[in-house]
C-alpha cells in the first residue's frame, strides 16, 4: 500500500495566517478613523493590495466560461460530478489514488455508456 502523506502543517498555518492578515488589513482600510489608505494597510498587515482589494469586492480567483465545449467531452457533467465525489470520499477515507487509478475509474464510466476510446490526460 503506498504511503500516505500527511497534510503540510506549517503550509496550513501559514495560510491561515495570511487570511488572517489579509482580513485584519480590510478592517483596518474600512475603520474611517484608521486613515490608512490601502497601500499602507497592506504594507502594515504583510499582504498585498490585490488581495485586499479581492476580498473587498469579493471577486472569485476564477471565473469559468459556460460549457461550450460540453459536447466534446468524454465525460457528462453528471459524471464528471460522481468521479470527483468519489475522489472526495477516498480522501475523506485516507485511501490513495493515483492518476493511473482516476484514469481506469474515467474509462470504466465511459465504458458503461459504450464508449470504449480510453479518455485523454485532461
Amino acid at each position: 500500500m503506498p504511503k500516505v502523506e500527511e497534510p503540510n502543517t506549517k503550509a496550513v498555518r501559514k495560510a491561515l495566517e495570511k487570511a488572517k492578515n489579509i482580513q485584519l488589513a480590510v478592517k483596518v482600510y474600512k475603520d474611517p478613523t484608521s486613515g490608512l489608505s490601502l497601500r499602507a494597510a497592506a504594507s502594515l498587515y504583510h499582504c498585498s493590495k490585490d488581495s485586499i482589494t479581492n476580498h473587498l469586492n469579493d471577486t472569485p480567483k476564477h471565473e469559468y466560461t459556460p460549457d461550450v465545449y460540453i459536447e466534446q467531452q468524454k465525460l457528462s457533467p453528471a459524471e464528471e460530478k460522481a468521479l470527483v465525489d468519489h475522489i472526495i470520499d477516498c480522501y475523506k477515507l485516507m485511501l490513495p489514488l493515483d492518476v493511473e487509478l482516476l484514469h481506469y475509474y474515467a474509462n470504466e464510466l465511459c465504458r458503461a455508456k459504450g464508449d470504449n476510446e480510453p479518455v485523454g490526460k485532461n
